[in-house]
């Protein structure tokens, strides 16, 4: 089957996405003393040993006592409680928050399209196996590939039925719920203070009880699904289902639109108009510290050789959570024009990206797309038969 021009150069901007992505993740972390560290840290043979670099002690590093899975939670751990604990920044902290929730808005995209009536039944629907490489090898470069791999399976691609785009209802109305408890709130959790809030014991523990969040959100859909999918899709009218999915896209815009609008307003408030003990925050916060990553050609190092390793290890976390959230979410951003130029004209699409894009950045502009080809779908369905 011939592909369009737009089809080939959108799967090779998908594909330099990952490329990207990875080097200025797992290559970068691999060259720059990062990865090093945290191994010359957290992977010390005795337990009694093991340390976080700035993060509260103790740490041993077990959760399960199965010690493959406990090895890849400390590496997971140690990513995060670099990010989070030790010695920072504000610019730095605040950058932490911002790529967090960010990463929350692009995950609920991906699951709301795997709940398409057209994805039934088929890979592209297993959103959970979805996340949970990505919880292992990076948002950034298994997002482009998922993508990917959607464009050339989903029947949903090329496809003028505008009954394939609608959610089934059942599962739909779920992700506010479950992406919530799954992902929002062990993500609150792990990054309150220890030891002065929470014992270290517990911050470790709720760091890993994050990573596997896909698959709580999966039982979570599961438990709480009242009626079967296909049921509900032959039951509910066109327009239940736009609403269901429409709480969704709401969420994922007032998320992004918060983040994105609070870390601007933080960067270009000057301290001198804030109260006095809010000063610090704004001093050391600029646009530039705030949003843009060191360049790849010159990231920022650490001695990996240096015991103990130093504290200041949350430079390097925030450079690689940058590019893995930037990269991911640019190829959402490009997959969601590609989807909506069939149903939205040009215009509709350069307006509805650039008004969103520049109020959430690339997960609000894409949201804003779907919602709107969603919409376009459902009038489509109520007007005449499909």
């Amino acid at each position: 089957m011939a592909r369009s021009a737009a089809f080939i150069l959108l799967v090779v901007s998908l594909a330099a996405c990952a490329l990207v992505g990875g080097y200025g993740t797992l290559v970068v972390g691999s060259l720059n003393g990062f990865f090093e560290a945290l191994g010359a840290s957290a992977d010390l043979p005795d337990p009694s040993e093991r340390y976080m670099p700035g993060g509260p002690v103790p740490f041993t590093g077990t959760w399960t006592g199965f010690e493959p899975l406990d090895g890849l939670l400390r590496g997971l751990v140690s990513f995060f409680s670099s990010a989070i604990d030790g010695a920072q920044t504000w610019d730095v902290t605040l950058s932490y928050h911002y790529i967090m929730l960010n990463f929350f808005c692009g995950w609920n995209l991906l699951v709301l399209e795997s709940f398409r009536a057209g994805n039934q039944g088929r890979a592209v629907s297993w959103i959970t196996t979805v996340g949970m490489i990505l919880q292992t090898i990076t948002y950034t470069i298994t997002v482009p590939v998922y993508l990917i791999v959607y464009l050339f399976t989903s029947p949903i691609v090329g496809s003028s039925s505008p009954r394939s785009i609608v959610p089934a209802a059942s599962q739909a109305r779920l992700i506010p719920m479950s992406s919530f408890l799954s992902f929002a709130v062990p993500a609150v959790l792990m990054a309150l203070p220890s030891p002065s809030v929470i014992p270290p014991a517990l911050h470790y523990g709720f760091i890993a009880l994050w990573q596997p969040f896909p698959l709580f959100q999966r039982i979570l859909q599961w438990a709480f699904q009242f009626e079967d999918a296909k049921a509900s899709l032959a039951n509910t009218k066109p327009s239940g289902h736009l609403e269901v999915a429409s709480v969704t896209y709401k969420m994922i815009l007032v998320v992004s639109i918060l983040a994105h609008v609070g870390l601007t307003a933080v960067a270009l408030i000057p301290g001198s108009s804030v109260p006095e003990s809010w000063a610090p925050i704004f001093d050391e916060v600029n646009i530039r510290s705030a949003f843009v990553p060191q360049p790849l050609w010159s990231p920022p190092s650490v001695d990996a050789t240096a015991i103990p390793v130093p504290d200041e290890l949350a430079p390097l976390a925030r450079f690689l959570l940058q590019f893995d959230c930037y990269c991911g979410n640019t190829a959402i951003l490009l997959w969601a024009l590609y989807m909506s130029s069939a149903w939205l004209s040009t215009s509709q699409l350069v307006r509805t990206t650039l008004v969103w894009g520049v109020l959430g950045g690339p997960a609000a502009a894409s949201a804003a797309l779907f919602w709107k080809r969603d919409s376009l779908a459902v009038e489509a369905l109520e007007t005449k038969k499909d």
